[in-house]
């Protein structure tokens, strides 16, 4: 039987980072208050220097000027005497004595200027500072304020963990109630009639983790129809002559899934502010790719599985030849779907540039090349690097192209690009080694697949190599990765994030 699962990890890593974001902004103040400060005690120095050679200016002009009074008043003197003699000396030095009062007047003109020049660039320093001084302490206080907040967070979430365990116990009780839960519709439908039936034992703290899930997974699921929708329209109609491959390829797609590789490339496409229409073609030429690479997985040859997702595998419901001819059809028609996207778009590079990715993350340099080296080394030992080889291009590789396919369409610069295929690398990762921990821990009722699949055909998995608790802490750890990585580009898009958490701790 199903059990019901809620993820309770309260995510506060926004918090954090918005916190730490504030910190360093708080230091930069700081630095800057620091420069501001030095700057003014030189600006300062400078100033009375200047003052000071002012007032020294001034006391020369005085002096000349008392000294030409003084010759002056003795040439006035002669003058009025009854010889009206007057002394040539005094003369020549009154006319020196008042060129070099002209001289002095205009330097101190010039000092006075210079002095009130320095003084504005005084005033201007300490009018910075007392700014820089009132930022600091907002900054602090807000810092102090969202430090608090994430403590309070991390206690709350504590709390619900508390009494998320208890509703788990009682919901794992009643299994014979959800015992029929296939999709996230259903999923919010019978969690909340259990919910309703054991009553308040969570207490707030659980209404708000209980919220939240629901409308996580309420979204994954309109998510999940809108993808579909989409890519169903791009399927071959069942008509003619070749009917037969038309069906097989429809009935794989339609099979059910997760749709996660399309959702992730439209979130991302969203993330960058991307609009319109001309990112379906390419999201159902991803899940095309996807659904061709698991029909040749099911198929006797490789992990010859008989079920997924609860029906009947490819090769099974249309035989051997049939699934390997719908395999590679599928393969071809998702380029030929994704070239559709050419005429609804006038940058016809970029798409040329996203069949160019898809192409190679499903080649022989991506994911063809990642199951070749897995097929090669079946029934033998595999070292860790080997296996990281395999997991990255295997797995990994059609992640990394939706979510870059998503960039690009959206017009996303390189190196943005660059950033969204490492956040990429680390959810697929992420994503196969939970997938190797299900295969061990899950039931092929929940799953939907014959668990102990790898065991069965001798395969080295993660788990063998690092064992359950590792693989549960690794997976962690690429999960944390992937988000830090996604709050460092632009634009926000909650739900990308909830969604990178929802790929790696999911349950089937």
């Amino acid at each position: 039987m199903a059990s019901v699962v809620i993820n309770t990890r309260f995510n506060n890593r926004k918090a954090e980072a918005d916190l730490k974001e504030l910190q360093a902004k708080a230091k930069e103040t700081a630095r800057e208050i620091n420069a501001v400060e030095k700057g003014l005690g030189s600006a300062t120095t400078k100033r009375n220097k200047l003052r000071d050679d002012l007032e020294a200016a001034r006391q020369k002009a005085a002096e000349t000027a008392a000294a030409l009074d003084e010759v002056n008043a003795r040439l006035d003197a002669g003058r009025k005497s009854k010889f009206g003699v007057t002394s040539k000396g005094d003369e020549t030095l009154s006319d020196k004595l008042a060129a070099k009062l002209q001289q002095q007047d205009t330097a101190v003109q010039a000092a006075a200027e210079a002095y009130r020049a320095q003084d504005a660039a005084v005033q201007a320093l300490q009018q910075r500072h007392a700014e820089l001084t009132a930022q600091l302490a907002q900054e602090k206080d807000e810092a102090t304020r969202q430090a608090e907040a994430v403590a309070n967070a991390a206690q709350a979430a504590q709390a619900a963990q508390v009494d998320v365990s208890n509703v788990q116990r009682a919901a794992n009780a009643m299994d014979a109630f959800v015992s029929k839960l296939f999709n996230a519709a259903s999923v919010s439908k019978i969690l909340k009639r259990s919910l309703s039936t054991i009553g308040s034992i969570g207490g707030k703290a659980f209404d708000f983790v209980k919220s939240k899930a629901q409308s996580v997974q309420e979204r994954l699921a309109q998510a999940v129809k809108e993808t579909e929708e989409i890519v169903y329209s791009y399927l071959p109609a069942e008509e003619g002559h070749q009917k037969t491959i038309f069906e097989a390829m429809n009935y794989s797609v339609k099979a059910g899934g997760k749709r996660l590789r399309p959702i992730l490339m439209r979130e991302v496409y969203r993330l960058f502010g991307g609009q319109g229409k001309e990112i379906e073609p390419l999201m159902a030429a991803i899940e095309m790719i996807h659904t061709s690479s698991l029909i040749h997985d099911d198929l006797p040859c490789m992990d010859n599985d008989e079920y997924r997702r609860g029906k009947k595998t490819t090769w099974v419901a249309y035989g051997y030849d049939m699934a390997v001819l719908a395999g590679d059809a599928l393969l071809i028609y998702a380029i030929e779907t994704a070239a559709k996207a050419f005429a609804m778009t006038p940058d016809a590079a970029k798409v040329g540039r996203c069949i160019q990715i898809l192409s190679e993350k499903t080649g022989i340099y991506g994911m063809i090349g990642g199951q070749t080296v897995d097929v090669e080394l079946t029934n033998q030992p595999i070292p860790k690097d080997k296996l990281d080889f395999i997991y990255r291009l295997k797995t990994g590789a059609l992640l990394e192209a939706s979510m870059v396919i998503g960039a690009v369409m959206a017009g996303a610069s390189e190196a943005e690009c660059g950033t969204v295929e490492r956040m990429a690398a680390a959810i697929g990762l992420a994503f196969q080694i939970q997938d190797d921990i299900l295969d061990v821990t899950s039931s092929q009722e929940v799953l939907g697949k014959p668990v102990l699949s790898d065991e069965k055909n001798n395969k080295t998995t993660y788990v063998t190599l690092e064992g359950i608790e590792k693989s549960k802490h690794d997976v962690k750890q690429l999960s944390e990765t992937a988000v830090d990585i996604l709050y460092s580009l632009p634009g926000k898009n909650e739900f990308l994030e909830e969604l990178i958490e929802m790929l790696v701790s999911r349950e089937k």
